[in-house]
């Protein structure tokens, strides 16, 4: 045999083991196709949208809202963060992370704090949306009716401090407030019982520490223009936090631990005890007491005191009632007697006392 016909056999040989080789990948690719159309897929990542709906809406005393959320699909959703978006400018006003797991068919719970619905409700608007971010990917949309947002924006749960000047007196003033919109009344029996002032504390949001002042300072330079500033937890006390306080006499690290529960919100409140206008003092540093309001889902308020100081008797009130100048009437929530100084520092930060920790249930 010449090397022609050897070569040309060879040849052959492959010619036929290709095409063996085709035809069977041929049929695994027909085979894998036919399967494939007939298995249901191992994933649950949705290829559109997942549908949900809207369950049901409560409206909480304290203005802030609930929203149950039907998962539609047969697989579970997971929520990391909601938005609620304006449908006219399709900007967001509102994020806020959280962790919402809905079964297949079931229903979850999304918590709209207080805050949001006095800030940003629109009378005018007929609804807002939600958007779900799933961890899975994808995003759920569910429309808000502001009829809802309505009915919370005529809630509140109204806060208070007392400050008693003196044994030997009974000069009181006292600052009463919405937290959720920051709405304040200054009052005092300095002369008969009667409003003060009133006027919009601010509310700090989205950040992690704040200069009040480096100073003193006379009263027509107050850096603010109210005895309290809110500081909201922007984990609403899903994580540990670390809020840090600039003033005249320091730097203050206040360590907020998590906490378990639904939570609403979560926030510091800063007061000047010696801010009352009648009296038009030099400025302090607007830490005279400072105190953690949780508020929880069930109507519950956790109140927890980081510091409270100075010569003045401090009263705190959860659930103030009209009219504001029977406040020194009303039961407190707990006294800080004349003098006394409550605090506990550990490893550089101000932390919760265990015996200063209260509970009030509405």
């Amino acid at each position: 045999m010449n090397l022609t016909n050897r070569l040309s056999g060879i040849s052959s040989i492959i010619g036929v083991l290709m095409l063996i080789v085709i035809t069977i990948t041929g049929a695994i690719l027909v085979y894998g196709f036919i399967v494939g159309g007939l298995m249901p897929s191992l994933s649950t990542t949705p290829s559109k949208p997942p549908q949900t709906s809207l369950e049901s809406v409560q409206v909480l005393d304290s203005g802030g809202l609930v929203l149950y959320v039907r998962n539609l699909e047969n697989y579970e959703l997971t929520a990391d963060a909601f938005y609620i978006i304006d449908p006219i400018t399709k900007t967001a006003l509102f994020y806020r992370p959280v962790r919402v797991d809905i079964p297949p068919k079931g229903v979850g719970e999304i918590i709209i704090p207080s805050i949001f619905v006095k800030k940003e409700v629109n009378p005018d608007q007929s609804a807002y949306m939600i958007k779900l971010s799933l961890s899975e990917g994808g995003v759920a949309t569910i429309p808000l009716p502001s009829s809802y947002l309505k009915e919370a924006s005529q809630k509140r749960v109204l806060l208070g401090f007392l400050a008693n000047i003196s044994s030997n007196s009974n000069e009181l003033h006292w600052v009463i407030f919405d937290y959720s919109s920051g709405h304040y009344w200054l009052c005092g029996n300095h002369s008969p019982p009667r409003l003060i002032t009133e006027g919009y504390a601010p509310i700090l949001e989205g950040i992690n520490e704040y200069t009040i002042t480096t100073t003193w300072i006379p009263w027509d330079q107050r850096p603010i223009d109210s005895p309290i500033i809110i500081v909201v937890n922007p984990t609403y006390a899903t994580e540990d936090w670390i809020f840090t306080w600039h003033a005249l006499d320091g730097t203050f690290k206040f360590y907020l631990q998590k906490l378990e529960g639904e939570v609403e919100i979560d926030f510091l409140v800063f007061w000047e005890d010696i801010y009352y206008p009648p009296t038009r003092p030099s400025m302090d540093d607007w830490k005279d007491h400072v105190v953690r309001v949780t508020s929880f889902m069930n109507g519950t308020y956790r109140i927890a005191v980081f510091m409270a100081k100075g010569g003045y008797s401090h009263r705190f009130y959860v659930n103030v009632d009209e009219p504001w100048t029977s406040l020194p009437s009303q039961t407190p929530v707990y006294q800080k007697p004349f003098g006394a100084y409550w605090f506990k520092a550990s490893d550089g930060y101000y932390v919760e006392m265990t015996d200063k920790i209260w509970y009030v249930k509405l």
